[in-house]
């Protein structure tokens, strides 16, 4: 990336930070505080989906590579071997590299 792009991005990234803060300030007008407290059913709620999302992802990768490696072994395993253990490959040499 060029040094102008780069700054370009990291404005954007600025720009896109500043902007949400500005959009979740809360401000009240009658001088109370703004702060309001969280309530714990709705944090625990929101935990525990995002954790069964984050489950329920991992598994599915995991599943996703068993199947893949399974798949792979079988064709290797289905492939017929042209030699025998005790015949070893020939490698061919180019004419150029021979003495």
């Amino acid at each position: 990336m060029r040094a102008f792009e780069m700054c370009r991005c990291l404005s954007a990234v600025i720009r896109a930070v500043l902007i949400t803060d500005w959009l979740l300030m809360s401000v009240r007008g009658d001088g109370a505080d703004s702060e309001e407290q969280l309530e714990i059913k709705y944090v625990l709620i929101g935990c525990g989906i995002g954790l069964f999302l984050v489950v329920g992802f991992i598994l599915m990768k995991v599943c996703i590579i068993r199947k893949q490696v399974s798949e792979t072994e079988k064709r290797h395993q289905s492939a017929p071997s042209r030699l025998s253990q005790s015949e070893r490959p020939v490698t061919r040499v180019s004419s150029d590299l021979q003495c």
